[in-house]
């Protein structure tokens, strides 16, 4: 086991138009739909899906019924707006009268304010990367059997000296905001890694933030670089997420939101100001910054990995509420 090892997980494969798909994330949305079924009522089911039966599979069935009440009442309430979204597609003339972009916004309102949906999603993501790579099992046994404490402590130490000679180099202000940030949550970062002896999921992080983020910037030179990048976030993001096993840190980030969060950070104080010319305007900066992430939020908001998408909800509130 080892970190290359790792990185090589890629979930993304070419689809016939060139362009590439998550079959790991289809297979995790397909099964959180079927768990949807699974809960409709049964005349509903048997009115508009027939041909679905409702019967999940062992593993997928304990996820959906892990806290049973709760997980009905959720999915009951997506199931009207689930079944307007996807009648309002159909070829018949009264389809044109089902409102299917309300009927989406609100499943996407539902399942983004919702403890039932960040779970079931994560969980379901894990188990079909489990599927796919069944080595991660050993990583994860690894971490919980062996204390590493020494080896975390010594991980945060160069983390800390990285990302403050990051901030360092950024040499204003407005760009070293996001390093503060970033700083002032590595302790409860550690503290979270040490509790749960997430061993595995440290040496990611870091290998991300020491040796992939320095890169960004020659990468993000031309277009192929770019996607290239797109592709990995994806894929490490995901990653970071299983090799912690949950999806809250009591006490801040988790380290696939301190990935992204690094990632913004890095980009906001080292890519972007090669190409952009704020010294007459720097307040124009910030919303330079914030219009690339509004604009990979809209491509991404949809794209199934449930990390990402909870991610930028959470970016989303916080530009709302400046």
């Amino acid at each position: 086991m080892d970190i290359p090892a790792l990185l090589g997980m890629n979930a993304l494969v070419q689809d016939a138009s060139g362009g590439s798909r998550d079959v790991v994330a289809a297979s995790a949305v397909e099964d959180f739909y079927k768990i949807l079924i699974s809960y409709m009522d049964p005349e509903l089911r048997a009115t508009f899906t027939p041909t679905a039966s409702g019967e999940l599979q062992p593993e997928v069935r304990r996820i959906a019924q892990d806290q049973p009440l709760e997980n009905a009442a959720f999915y009951q309430e997506l199931q009207v707006p689930y079944l307007t979204a996807v009648l309002s597609g159909a070829r018949q003339p009264s389809a044109k009268l089902l409102d299917g972009a309300t009927a989406r916004k609100q499943l996407e309102e539902l399942c983004a304010s919702s403890d039932v949906f960040r779970r079931h999603a994560r969980a379901l993501h894990a188990l079909h990367w489990k599927k796919k790579w069944p080595v991660l099992n050993s990583y994860l046994e690894d971490q919980r059997a062996v204390d590493r404490s020494q080896e975390l402590y010594a991980a945060f130490d160069r983390l800390q000296v990285h990302l403050r000679a990051q901030q360092e180099a950024a040499r204003d202000s407005e760009r070293t905001v996001r390093f503060d940030a970033l700083l002032s949550k590595l302790e409860g970062l550690r503290d979270w890694a040490l509790t749960r002896k997430l061993y595995w999921a440290t040496r990611l992080y870091s290998h991300l933030t020491l040796e992939w983020m320095p890169k960004l910037r020659s990468r993000l030179a031309d277009a192929e670089g770019t996607e290239a990048v797109g592709r990995e976030l994806r894929s490490y993001s995901a990653l970071l997420a299983i090799l912690e096993e949950t999806d809250r840190n009591p006490r801040g980030l988790t380290f696939h939101e301190a990935f992204l969060e690094t990632v913004r950070a890095f980009t906001f104080a080292t890519t972007l100001p090669r190409y952009t010319d704020y010294r007459g305007n720097p307040e124009r900066f910030s919303e330079a910054v914030d219009g690339l992430f509004t604009e990979f939020k809209q491509r991404y908001t949809h794209s199934g990995i449930v990390e990402i998408e909870l991610a930028l909800h959470q970016w989303g509130r916080e530009v709302a509420a400046r």
